[in-house]
Protein backbone atom coordinates (compact mmCIF):
# COMPACT_ATOMS: atom_id res chain seq x y z
CA UNK A 1 0.00 0.00 0.00
CA UNK A 2 2.92 2.35 0.64
CA UNK A 3 3.86 2.78 -3.00
CA UNK A 4 0.81 4.84 -4.02
CA UNK A 5 -0.17 6.30 -0.63
CA UNK A 6 3.10 7.52 0.88
CA UNK A 7 1.86 6.27 4.25
CA UNK A 8 4.44 5.39 6.88
CA UNK A 9 4.76 1.66 7.63
CA UNK A 10 3.55 2.30 11.19
CA UNK A 11 0.48 4.07 9.81
CA UNK A 12 -0.44 1.16 7.56
CA UNK A 13 0.13 -1.28 10.41
CA UNK A 14 -2.33 0.81 12.46
CA UNK A 15 -5.07 0.73 9.81
CA UNK A 16 -8.09 -1.32 10.91
CA UNK A 17 -10.49 -2.98 8.46
CA UNK A 18 -13.00 -0.24 9.33
CA UNK A 19 -10.44 2.37 8.13
CA UNK A 20 -10.46 1.03 4.56
CA UNK A 21 -13.29 2.40 2.41
CA UNK A 22 -13.47 0.49 -0.87
CA UNK A 23 -17.14 1.02 -1.74
CA UNK A 24 -16.80 4.76 -2.36
CA UNK A 25 -16.60 6.60 -5.68
CA UNK A 26 -12.99 7.25 -4.70
CA UNK A 27 -11.74 4.44 -2.42
CA UNK A 28 -9.54 5.61 0.45
CA UNK A 29 -7.85 4.71 3.71
CA UNK A 30 -8.23 6.69 6.89
CA UNK A 31 -5.07 7.23 8.94
CA UNK A 32 -5.96 8.11 12.52
CA UNK A 33 -4.87 7.21 16.04
CA UNK A 34 -6.61 4.19 17.50
CA UNK A 35 -5.97 1.28 19.85
CA UNK A 36 -3.82 -0.32 17.12
CA UNK A 37 -1.38 2.58 17.00
CA UNK A 38 -0.67 6.25 17.47
CA UNK A 39 0.42 8.87 14.96
CA UNK A 40 3.73 10.69 14.66
CA UNK A 41 2.08 14.14 14.75
CA UNK A 42 -1.37 15.75 14.44
CA UNK A 43 -0.88 16.38 10.69
CA UNK A 44 -0.55 12.63 10.15
CA UNK A 45 -4.32 12.22 10.58
CA UNK A 46 -5.65 12.11 7.03
CA UNK A 47 -7.56 10.26 4.34
CA UNK A 48 -5.61 9.00 1.33
CA UNK A 49 -7.32 7.95 -1.90
CA UNK A 50 -6.38 4.47 -3.10
CA UNK A 51 -5.15 4.03 -6.67
CA UNK A 52 -3.43 1.28 -8.68
CA UNK A 53 -1.84 -1.63 -6.85
CA UNK A 54 -2.43 0.11 -3.52
CA UNK A 55 -6.19 -0.22 -3.99
CA UNK A 56 -5.86 -3.92 -4.79
CA UNK A 57 -3.55 -4.42 -1.81
CA UNK A 58 -5.90 -2.54 0.52
CA UNK A 59 -8.72 -4.90 -0.45
CA UNK A 60 -6.53 -7.93 0.28
CA UNK A 61 -5.28 -6.36 3.51
CA UNK A 62 -8.84 -5.70 4.65
CA UNK A 63 -9.92 -9.27 3.81
CA UNK A 64 -7.03 -10.58 5.95
CA UNK A 65 -8.10 -8.46 8.91
CA UNK A 66 -5.13 -6.11 8.45
CA UNK A 67 -1.84 -6.29 10.35
CA UNK A 68 -2.34 -8.87 13.05
CA UNK A 69 1.28 -10.08 13.14
CA UNK A 70 3.02 -6.70 13.05
CA UNK A 71 0.53 -4.44 14.83
CA UNK A 72 2.54 -2.00 16.97
CA UNK A 73 5.73 -3.71 15.74
CA UNK A 74 6.89 -1.48 12.90
CA UNK A 75 10.58 -2.14 13.60
CA UNK A 76 9.99 -5.90 13.43
CA UNK A 77 8.07 -5.47 10.16
CA UNK A 78 10.90 -3.38 8.69
CA UNK A 79 13.55 -5.90 9.74
CA UNK A 80 11.54 -8.76 8.22
CA UNK A 81 11.00 -6.96 4.92
CA UNK A 82 14.65 -5.84 4.73
CA UNK A 83 15.83 -9.41 5.37
CA UNK A 84 13.52 -10.73 2.65
CA UNK A 85 14.66 -8.13 0.12
CA UNK A 86 18.33 -8.76 0.88
CA UNK A 87 18.12 -12.57 0.85
CA UNK A 88 16.27 -12.49 -2.48
CA UNK A 89 18.66 -9.96 -4.04
CA UNK A 90 15.87 -7.41 -4.47
CA UNK A 91 17.72 -4.38 -3.08
CA UNK A 92 19.23 -2.12 -5.72
CA UNK A 93 21.67 -0.87 -3.08
CA UNK A 94 22.15 -1.38 0.66
CA UNK A 95 20.65 2.09 1.15
CA UNK A 96 17.29 0.99 -0.27
CA UNK A 97 14.77 0.14 2.41
CA UNK A 98 10.99 -0.27 2.46
CA UNK A 99 10.79 3.29 3.85
CA UNK A 100 12.36 4.51 0.61
CA UNK A 101 8.94 3.91 -0.98
CA UNK A 102 7.64 6.84 1.06
CA UNK A 103 10.48 9.07 -0.12
CA UNK A 104 10.06 8.06 -3.76
CA UNK A 105 6.31 8.75 -3.43
CA UNK A 106 6.97 12.41 -2.70
CA UNK A 107 9.61 12.62 -5.43
CA UNK A 108 7.22 11.17 -7.99
CA UNK A 109 4.51 13.66 -6.95
CA UNK A 110 6.93 16.59 -7.12
CA UNK A 111 8.07 15.54 -10.60
CA UNK A 112 4.46 15.75 -11.87
CA UNK A 113 4.23 19.35 -10.66
CA UNK A 114 2.05 18.49 -7.66
CA UNK A 115 2.15 21.49 -5.35
CA UNK A 116 3.68 21.39 -1.90
CA UNK A 117 0.41 21.70 0.01
CA UNK A 118 -1.04 18.61 -1.70
CA UNK A 119 2.16 16.67 -1.08
CA UNK A 120 2.10 17.65 2.60
CA UNK A 121 -1.54 16.63 2.88
CA UNK A 122 -0.90 13.21 1.33
CA UNK A 123 2.23 12.53 3.39
CA UNK A 124 0.93 13.81 6.72
CA UNK A 125 3.50 16.61 6.93
CA UNK A 126 2.90 20.00 8.48
CA UNK A 127 2.24 22.89 6.10
CA UNK A 128 3.31 26.30 7.39
CA UNK A 129 0.47 28.36 5.94
CA UNK A 130 -3.07 28.97 7.14
CA UNK A 131 -5.54 26.28 6.10
CA UNK A 132 -8.80 27.35 4.56
CA UNK A 133 -11.21 24.46 4.22
CA UNK A 134 -10.26 20.91 3.38
CA UNK A 135 -8.67 19.36 0.34
CA UNK A 136 -11.12 17.11 -1.50
CA UNK A 137 -10.60 13.45 -2.24
CA UNK A 138 -11.14 14.36 -5.90
CA UNK A 139 -8.14 16.70 -5.99
CA UNK A 140 -5.93 14.24 -4.09
CA UNK A 141 -7.10 11.41 -6.36
CA UNK A 142 -6.18 13.36 -9.51
CA UNK A 143 -2.67 13.96 -8.15
CA UNK A 144 -2.25 10.28 -7.28
CA UNK A 145 -3.47 9.04 -10.66
CA UNK A 146 -0.47 10.78 -12.24
CA UNK A 147 1.96 8.56 -10.32
CA UNK A 148 -0.08 5.38 -9.81
CA UNK A 149 1.68 2.08 -10.21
Amino acid sequence: MMINTGARPSEILGVKPSDIFLDQDIPFIRIEPNDWGSLKNPQSRREIPLVGVSCVTAAQYKDLGCANTYRNKGDRWSATVNKYLKSNNLKETNNHTPYALRHSFETRLRETGCDEQLRCELMGHGYNRPRYGTISHTLLHKALLKIAL
